[in-house]
């Protein structure tokens, strides 16, 4: 699946409220349990558009399907997918991964905001993910 298609599945609608400023946030688990699956995080502060959560399942779905080299690459794709298709004032992705005999973790967080947003109070509230 390209690009286009696997971004096409991230469906969006208008936000009824763009103000105040508000966090989304949606986790979802990726692949089988017994094949090192991925829980994926997503948190993000809608401008114009909402996320339709029903709609990741199958978007995160084709992400998991989708060959990348590491877990960062990963979460690189997950944000500049959804940036894409949503546009949010501010998002965060965390992509984790539990590591061979589920001894710890490996997890990758990225962050972004569209140019001159800032709600530090907001950001402030959230807890550590």
């Amino acid at each position: 699946m390209d690009t286009h298609q696997r971004r096409a599945l991230i469906e969006t609608l208008p936000n009824p409220r763009s103000s105040p400023d508000y966090v989304m946030e949606v986790t979802e688990d990726i692949g089988e349990p017994d094949t090192h699956a991925l829980r994926i995080t997503l948190r993000l502060v809608p401008d114009k558009l909402i996320v339709q959560p029903r709609t990741l399942p199958g978007y995160l779905s084709a992400l998991w399907e989708t060959k990348t080299d590491s877990l960062e690459e990963t979460a690189a794709l997950l944000l500049e997918d959804l940036s894409d298709q949503a546009v949010p004032r501010w998002i965060e992705v965390r992509v984790a991964k539990a590591l061979s005999r589920g001894v710890g973790e490996h997890a990758v967080v990225l962050e972004d905001c569209q140019p001159n947003w800032s709600n530090p109070s907001l950001l402030a509230r959230l807890r550590p993910l």
